[in-house]
């Protein structure tokens, strides 16, 4: 089914309640299933029209967040947040499609970028379509794959969604089986963790990989409109500081609390070593012994 034919079957009437009688006449099947009878409810505004949810919409959306939101309650917080987006203008068999059917003899080496940019501009169903394509294959090959390169899936959650730019991109959550949780575990299992399948490496040792991450996996070095909107400084706050190893960044607050805690911990220690001395104290005054610290009586017997 199209979506036009969805978008039609979607919609439905319903009648307005506490209007103080306003249909003079009863509502019965007949009046329900008469075209003119229903175009006087919508005309009096006795009646209104609605659509049921459709991938898209509001009310679509909706749905999909209390989805999103049981899978949290019941599996936990997702362990990686991903984005991936579409790289058309560097996949040769998107491009020699659309230049068929267009009926051009050229190859894409030929083409400069900016006609590269226009024929994607001129076919966005056709973009659209590979990218669908190219993420469930990805999805499905890759990343549920034997190998498990972001570790074994349990479930996930994704949304395609197309910005002013114009090409799609999605965004995703996924739940990974035996990942250690911030705050239960501790930040060593974590970093270990993450340091397991996630990398800011260069493969130096393949070329053509190399090539791939450079032109696709890096972003601009230069800072775009976008970067310093409203502002005169990067709101992503780039360029950040170097670090040669993975660490969990917590913000003042957490480290305070951590410390508090700790002290707390200690202090409820050091309370209990006391009463243990103490304790011992009477124990030997009831035993009618002398406790003595540095030659002086503490407890006299």
């Amino acid at each position: 089914m199209s979506e036009i034919q969805q978008v039609v079957s979607s919609v439905s009437i319903a009648l307005r309640k506490g209007k103080g009688g306003s249909v003079s006449r009863e509502v019965n099947s007949n009046l329900l299933t008469d075209g003119e009878s229903l175009k006087q409810l919508l005309e009096f505004d006795d009646g209104y029209r609605f659509l049921k949810p459709i991938r898209g919409t509001p009310a679509f959306w909706q749905g999909a967040q209390r989805d999103l939101l049981a899978c949290v309650r019941q599996l936990g917080v997702p362990t990686w947040f991903c984005s991936f987006s579409s790289a058309g203008l560097h996949w040769t068999n998107l491009l020699e499609s659309i230049l068929k059917q267009e009926g051009r003899s050229e190859t894409v080496e030929d083409l400069e970028w900016a006609e590269r940019c226009e024929l994607l501009r001129r076919n966005p169903v056709t973009a659209a379509r590979m990218f669908d394509f190219r993420w469930h294959c990805f999805l499905r090959e890759v990343l549920m794959s034997p190998s498990h390169p972001i570790g074994k899936i349990k479930d996930y959650f994704y949304r395609v969604e197309f910005q002013q730019r114009g090409s799609p991109h999605v965004h995703c959550l996924f739940w990974i089986e035996n990942a250690p949780l911030i705050g239960k575990n501790t930040d060593e299992e974590v970093v270990e963790f993450i340091d397991r399948y996630v990398t800011c490496e260069l493969p130096a040792d393949d070329e053509s990989l190399l090539d791939i991450v450079s032109s696709v996996q890096q972003h601009s070095k230069r800072h775009s409109k976008s970067c310093k909107k409203n502002n005169t400084t990067c709101r992503f706050n780039f360029p950040r500081p170097a670090s040669a190893n993975t660490f969990i960044c917590r913000n003042r607050f957490e480290e305070e609390e951590e410390k508090r805690k700790k002290a707390e911990k200690a202090r409820a220690a050091s309370m209990e070593v006391d009463d243990a001395e103490m304790c011992a104290c009477v124990d030997q005054v009831e035993q009618g012994a002398d406790v003595v610290d540095d030659g002086k009586p503490l407890c006299p017997g």
